[in-house]
């Protein structure tokens, strides 16, 4: 028997060896119904998670070639909606172009809100977590071939990362099948890693080099975010002069990320710069300075480089009316699948049209018995006797991407009937 006769018949019996026992070629994988368990496991924690931040939540899908160029996508849920999408793509890594000035990737990028998410054909689908999930399943119940592997990872929380099949047949930035997550952030939108939490209800308000020398007007329970660009590898650095004991801000942090920490796509290098954020808060009403300088730590004496000074005008808040009262449940609810509760006041005496809108609050969770609410509302919008105002509230919850009512309440609750009338519980019974 030749030798080419020999090689024909050993890849003969290769192929019957797969026909006949397929599993051989395989690697091995966790059993089909521990996966389903640690999967079961994984959606119940999202449940609970998504209860808790009210369906409020961004993630990102990010790709990048082993060459230098990539794509991330941001898709940002709101009471588990998509409510924003963000696209961008990369080259290679940028190089700084001088000493101390962040270099941004080369690329383009786009945003969609409202009717026109979905309308770019590139980036990740427009999905909430919940959708992502259901996608993760089917894949988990798809009957790979021999060539197909299947991984499956979770965060530190239990959530799902990722879930997806490869063909190892390709050897560089082979396709993936499945759910691909980057990175998971839970709150509302944007308040991950675009402005701080502010558990004071203020805005936050961003500074750069440019606005040196303005005044800025803000009120109590504001932020300042004033974002510097610098090379602490020079020897300078940004440092704050201090404030007085009376001030009406505060210096909360001094903070300093790389460039290669704001833009992953970037090849960290030994000397490079980056962006020092000085965050303030508003803690009283009055007028203060904030001067920065940049200079050489190590001689106080040497002139600066570059200054920063800006005015703060802070202000009170100033508190408008409101009407309050508890939502009496006619049976005690089950919190936790409660996603949001809106209270509204409207004009219920018009015949001929919808009721006006008075004011409305809207209520997130976490929730706890009881729960009370303080709805705003305008002075002016207010006209006297005879016309009605009445208080309603609903009370929803998530089932799914699908969000029902769970609560309503079906009696009337008259409000303003007097001076002083601002004072009204709303009682809510269960639909079946």
């Amino acid at each position: 028997m030749s030798r080419n006769q020999k090689r024909r018949l050993a890849v003969c019996y290769a192929v019957v060896l797969m026909i006949v026992c397929p599993s051989a070629s395989r690697a091995s994988v966790a059993p089909a119904d521990s996966r389903l368990s640690a999967f079961a496991k994984s959606q119940t924690t999202w449940r609970r998670l998504k209860a808790k931040c009210g369906g409020d939540y961004s993630y990102k899908v990010r790709w990048s070639s082993w060459v230098g160029f990539g794509h991330e996508t941001e898709i940002i849920c709101r009471r588990n909606k998509v409510v924003e999408r963000k696209y961008r793509e990369w080259k290679r890594g940028p190089q700084l172009v001088r000493p101390g000035v962040v270099s941004k990737p080369q690329g383009t990028g786009w945003t969609e809100t409202g009717d026109k998410i979905g309308s770019h054909k590139k980036g990740a689908p427009p999905k909430t977590l919940d959708q992502l999930y259901q996608e993760a399943r089917k894949v988990l119940s798809t009957k790979l071939t021999a060539h197909q592997r299947l991984y499956v990872r979770y965060d530190k929380q239990g959530l799902l990362q990722s879930c997806f099949w490869v063909d190892t047949r390709i050897a560089d930035d082979a396709p993936r099948t499945g759910v691909m997550i980057s990175s998971l952030t839970l709150g509302k939108p944007g308040q991950g890693d675009r402005k701080p939490a502010n558990s004071a209800g203020g805005r936050a308000i961003n500074l750069k080099i440019g606005d040196s020398g303005k005044t800025v007007k803000a009120v109590v329970g504001d932020l300042l975010l004033i974002k510097l660009q610098a090379k602490p590898s020079t020897g300078y650095a940004w440092s704050a002069a201090d404030q007085p004991k009376a001030s009406p801000i505060a210096l909360q942090s001094k903070k300093f990320l790389r460039s290669s920490q704001m833009f992953p796509e970037m090849t960290p290098t030994p000397n490079e710069g980056g962006q020092t954020t000085f965050t303030y808060r508003v803690v009283r009403a009055g007028k203060a300075t904030i001067s920065l300088t940049y200079g050489r730590l190590s001689d106080k004496k040497a002139k600066s480089a570059k200054t920063f000074a800006v005015t703060i005008e802070a202000s009170k808040k100033k508190a408008g009316p409101t009407v309050t009262g508890t939502i009496k449940f006619s049976a005690p609810p089950d919190v936790t699948k409660i996603s949001r509760i809106v209270v509204s006041i409207r004009k219920t005496a018009m015949m001929d049209g919808p009721a006006p809108l008075i004011g409305t609050v809207e209520l997130s969770p976490p929730f706890k018995l009881p729960v009370t609410f303080a709805v705003p509302y305008a002075p002016e919008k207010v006209e006297p006797n005879p016309m009605f105002y009445s208080l309603s509230a609903r009370v929803y919850t998530a089932i799914g991407a699908r969000e029902t009512l769970y609560y309503i309440n079906d009696t009337h609750h008259g409000i303003f009937r007097k001076a002083g009338d601002t004072r009204r519980d709303v009682a809510v019974k269960k639909l079946r």
